[in-house]
This record gives structure tokens, C-alpha cells and sequence, in this order.
């Protein structure tokens, strides 16, 4: 069976729900996703990050598997972890059991100006562009002054894996570089969707309408935790962003 196919109408429909989403991520982590260990490069990033911060309170924020939290939490930080699937959260429980919350990104059960920091990884890619904006408003909203916002989404640089996307699967008419496939995920086939940024898109969405300024942004080539792409290597952003 091909790992990745053109996707219906009404697949396309609903993989812009909450539920279609969150099933999805219930499936994967049940089945075949194997990102429950940080990559050589991610270690590197989050140890030069560690260093550069002062210690204080961090949101794991679409934990999954909870290893960046298990990280900050190893080095002295108070963590929390939030996401929206339950498989991913009982995985995570037994990795780093506590301060786990089953929330959505763009509607967090936390009081303004909580959190030193927030790492918001590999996660705006998978979201609708509507909640992209409210999840980053959200975000913002949670974080205290000064605080730092850490991003992780994917590259429109990276030409492979755009490419395999644009062939596969059917573009967004009103959110350009978004795509949804059908993709196999255990032995189901489920649909898919994943935003390529540019880099103004990334920093323009993290600055528009919140109190963040980015402050840094690079490229971080990390494999994906997904079978039916080939758990290849991959092009991402990594963008800073302080509150102002």
C-alpha cells in the first residue's frame, strides 16, 4: 500500500477538525511514531538554549511524548506539559508523569504572564491557519514579559519533503503551501495536513497581533517521527521570539 495518496473532498473537510486531528495523533503515537528520544541536533539546540536561560516555569506546549519537557525538567526548570492527544499524553505520563494537561494550543487552561518560557514544537504545521494565528495569540497571552517563545515548524526550504507533499496531496485554496494527504498510520489510512512557512510567513505569524518580537531564526534538520514519509531527515524553522 502507498504511504501517502490524494485525499477526497470530505477528507480533506475533515481533517480540519479538532477530533479528526486529535484521532490522527491517538493512531500515530499508538502505532508507528517513533520520536520518544531527542535527535543529536535538537539535544544540541535545547542545551546551548538551557544555558542562555534563567530557570523558571516552561510549557512543553503539543508535548506528545513529553521528551523536550523531560529535558528542562532534568536541568532544574518547573515544567507542563499540554497536547490534544490522549495516547500521546499516556506515553508521556511514563516518561515525565506530572503537570500533564490534555488542552488544545489555542485554548490553554493557564492565568496570563505564567510561563518563563514556551516550546511550541513541530506542532503550528500540523493546525489549521485559523488556529495557527489564535494558538500564537494564546501563546503569547500565557508568557510573562521578557519571557521566550520557541518555535519548531516546518521549511518551505526544504524542497524534498514540500515536493513529496505537492505530488501526493491536494493544496489549500485559501492557505497556500498547505497540503493534505492520505497517509497509512498503523493500518489505517488517515488524513494528513502540513503547512510549509517561509521565513517573513513564520515571523510575521509570531508577531502579528501579540507582543513578541523574534529575535533569532535559523535552520535545524531533525528526522520525522512518521513512517509514511520514510522518517527522513528534514528541513525546520527554529525562531526565537521574546515578549515585549
Amino acid at each position: 500500500m502507498e504511504k501517502l495518496s490524494k485525499p477526497s473532498q470530505k477528507d480533506i473537510q475533515s481533517v480540519q477538525s479538532h477530533d479528526v486531528l486529535e484521532s490522527l495523533w491517538n493512531q500515530e503515537f499508538a502505532t508507528t511514531y517513533e520520536l520518544k528520544n531527542l535527535s543529536e541536533s535538537t539535544l544540541k539546540y535545547f542545551s546551548s538554549l538551557n544555558n542562555r536561560l534563567k530557570k523558571g516555569i516552561l510549557l512543553d506546549n503539543g508535548c506528545g511524548t513529553a521528551r523536550i519537557k523531560k529535558f528542562f525538567e532534568e536541568r532544574g526548570w518547573t515544567c507542563f506539559g499540554s497536547d490534544i492527544t490522549r495516547e500521546g499524553l499516556k506515553v508521556a505520563s511514563r516518561l515525565s508523569p506530572t503537570n500533564l494537561i490534555y488542552a488544545p494550543a489555542h485554548d490553554l487552561p493557564f492565568k496570563g504572564d505564567f510561563f518563563d518560557a514556551i516550546i511550541f514544537w513541530r506542532v503550528l504545521h500540523n493546525i489549521t491557519k485559523k488556529v495557527r494565528k489564535k494558538s500564537v495569540i494564546e501563546a503569547s497571552r500565557v508568557l510573562k514579559k521578557n519571557g521566550i517563545l520557541v518555535c519548531c515548524v516546518q521549511s518551505k526550504e526544504d524542497k524534498d519533503t514540500y515536493s513529496k507533499y505537492k505530488e501526493n496531496g491536494i493544496e489549500l485554496d485559501d492557505d497556500p503551501n498547505t497540503f493534505v494527504v492520505n497517509q497509512v498510520v498503523g493500518n489505517k489510512v488517515m488524513p494528513y495536513m502540513k503547512h510549509f512557512y517561509s521565513k517573513n510567513e513564520i515571523i510575521k505569524e509570531l508577531e502579528e497581533n501579540t507582543h513578541l518580537e523574534v529575535v533569532r531564526i535559523k535552520i535545524i534538520e531533525e528526522k520525522s517521527g512518521f513512517e509514511a514519509v520514510g522518517r527522513k531527515i528534514q528541513k525546520y524553522w527554529i525562531i526565537e521570539a521574546i515578549k515585549q
